[in-house]
């Protein structure tokens, strides 16, 4: 049985993309915003993000997994989340 893992639900210009606390903590972005919100967020209640979804995909992939292809054309996007120093060497376009 797996256990239960707290999980984040994030309102992305009005996608829904669904993460753990540990996952999106590994932004800065992200750790300041969730030290802000009580850890007993459920799944239901979701924060809202004005950034645009597609991009996000790919950020919220590179969070998951640090070998994730990050676009180069998306860059301004890992500055904005407080990644790039993080991921100076990066993308695939």
């Amino acid at each position: 049985m797996l256990a239960t893992t707290p999980v984040v639900t994030l309102n992305v210009s009005g996608k829904l993309f669904y993460s753990t606390r540990s996952t999106l903590n590994k932004s800065p972005f992200f750790k300041a915003m969730l030290d802000q919100i009580p850890s007993d967020l459920t799944p239901t209640e979701s924060l809202f993000i004005d950034r645009d979804a597609r991009a996000f995909k790919h950020i919220l992939a590179l969070l998951r997994e640090p070998t994730y292809p990050f676009p180069k054309r998306l860059k301004h996007e890992l500055d904005f989340y407080g990644l790039a120093k993080e991921n100076k060497e990066f993308g695939t376009d």
